[in-house]
């Protein structure tokens, strides 16, 4: 996939229960184009769910270990089976 592919319009979502990560990620995307005001964070699965409820994200990142509650393959599933996640070819 080329950057010149990726839609900055949209807000990408980070997940990790971990603050130093999200930091981190959040600054790798800044680097390649992504606005500040355009990356959320959660810090877990039942946030994660809540923000892509009100928020169409173009983009999400999540951690596999989300702590006790969930891990990253249940949190995929839990938004592909509520429809929160949109599909959008890449030319």
């Amino acid at each position: 996939m080329h950057i010149s592919n990726l839609d900055f319009s949209r807000p990408t979502l980070i997940v990790d229960d971990s603050a130093i990560y999200r930091t981190a990620a959040k600054g790798m995307l800044q680097k390649l184009g992504w606005k500040s005001n355009m990356i959320h964070f959660a810090q877990d699965a039942h946030e994660a769910i809540t923000k892509c409820c009100t928020h169409q994200f173009g983009l999400v990142f999540f951690d596999y270990n989300l702590g006790k509650k969930a891990n990253g393959y249940q949190l995929i599933d839990e938004l592909q089976s509520r429809a929160l996640l949109s599909l959008i070819a890449l030319k």
